[in-house]
């Protein structure tokens, strides 16, 4: 049966106690920049990682929460990663924007300012491909930031190859999350408007008494030459309740941003589940999908069960990271103390299953 990852990674959510009241709070803290977001993602893929080693828990009550002094490493690796990951779409767009489609002509009537068909393509084109492109590495990117939060390494969220492999592997279930995540994504987005139109008309009728105390020429210069600054002016004399309804709007804006950042990184954790986490070896040795299409594949996955303490150091060091003090055990089951699959023989080990909560 295959698992539905949105629905189940919203009934973790919504069965976590306080679950609103740390997306609010996380909301609160992606105001300030780099920093809100750094948390947002060390707490989300923490959690996701749990879920990709079969240890089902709820939501950690502590926002910001370092036993394992991997927190705040791990929020800034995916941090780091997400954006390398983004800059070529990131270039293409500014690229296209700043792009100059028109072109002064002259006619019988004097100079005219046209479009240049030519360019207007162009810019069109690189806007799309900035698009697809943002949209596949996007995607690429959740699979590497998961690999950096169960490897906790940098390095292992840059190996393009394992994560393609690990992509098209199961290309249907990341086809999936996909989907839903456009979907959720257009319905926040509609909830958004709804909301913005809400909050907005009163700061309508308010931009609208402070326009009218504009002269015309000044209205006219701003509007060409510096429509920023003649926006914050606008806004400035529209009164605290322009304000007031912006911070409430961007507000709104960040927790629904959050919510979509939670669905998503936990529906990759139980993506991430599939692929027999507590068989993992180190970051370069072949996954255990690989394992059983070339039995015959190398790696460090090789090396025999440690018997000794600096043996078994030496494997740990290797090998992917469990969540500390965490078992490794299927959802469902009891903890039993057992050693994580990653530090003994994976013959021997139960691969772990994801958690068909339907």
């Amino acid at each position: 049966m295959q698992v539905r990852y949105f629905h189940t990674a919203w009934q973790d959510i919504k069965h976590s106690p306080g679950w609103f009241g740390r997306l609010c709070l996380l909301a609160l803290l992606c105001f300030v920049p780099i920093f809100g977001v750094l948390v947002l993602y060390a707490y989300a893929f923490g959690w996701a990682r749990e879920i990709a080693w079969g240890t089902h828990k709820p939501m950690p009550s502590k926002i910001i929460c370092n036993d394992d002094g991997r927190f705040w490493r791990r929020g800034w690796f995916v941090l780091l990663l997400c954006f390398i990951f983004q800059l070529i779409p990131l270039i293409l767009n500014i690229v296209a924007g700043a792009l100059e489609t028109n072109e002064v002509v002259w006619t019988m009537f004097g100079p005219q300012v046209v479009a240049n068909p030519s360019l207007v393509v162009l810019r069109n084109v690189l806007q799309l491909v900035a698009l697809v492109l943002g949209v596949l590495l996007g995607l690429l990117a959740l699979v590497g930031s998961m690999r950096v939060a169960i490897y906790d390494k940098l390095s292992a969220g840059f190996q393009l190859g394992k994560i393609v492999r690990m992509f098209r592997h199961d290309a249907s279930g990341m086809g999936r999350i996909l989907g839903m995540g456009l979907l959720v994504g257009l319905v926040v987005a509609v909830i958004l408007v709804m909301v913005g139109v809400i909050l907005i008309m009163p700061v309508i009728f308010a931009i609208v008494g402070s326009i009218a105390g504009f002269d015309a020429s000044y209205l006219q210069y701003y509007a060409t030459v510096q429509p920023v600054a003649l926006l914050l002016n606008i806004l400035a004399t529209a009164g605290p309740v322009a304000l007031l309804m912006l911070v409430i709007y961007l507000y709104v804006a960040n927790l629904a941003s959050v919510f979509m950042t939670m669905l998503v990184v936990r529906a990759m954790g139980y993506w991430t589940m599939g692929f027999d986490v507590a068989l993992w070896g180190g970051q370069d040795d072949p996954l255990p999908f690989e394992l059983a299409s070339n039995p015959n594949a190398g790696g460090q996955s090789d090396i025999p069960l440690p018997n000794t303490p600096a043996q078994q150091k030496m494997r740990e060091g290797m090998g992917a990271q469990p969540p500390m003090g965490q078992p490794v055990e299927p959802p469902g089951h009891m903890p039993t103390g057992q050693a994580p699959a990653s530090m003994s023989s994976p013959s021997n080990q139960p691969s772990v299953q994801p958690d068909n909560r339907e």
